[in-house]
């Protein structure tokens, strides 16, 4: 590891690139299913789970491993 950025080795400066991409395009993935979601016709809308049953989904499957 380094201790300041000018000090990052050319393999450590493109990780560091890579994952600012990767958080750039997760900002923009969630504004665009935004207003993907906000377009889908009420029938749709209405069989998509919510925030509260996709965290549940989520948490049994980290306590089945």
């Amino acid at each position: 590891g380094a201790d300041a950025p000018t000090a990052l080795s050319a393999r450590e400066r493109e990780r560091w690139g890579r994952c600012r991409d990767l958080h750039y395009d997760l900002q923009t993935y969630v504004e665009a299913m935004h207003d993907f979601v906000e377009s889908l016709p009420e029938a749709l809308k209405g069989s998509l789970p919510t925030v509260e049953e996709l965290e549940a989904e989520l948490s049994r499957g980290k306590n089945e491993r």
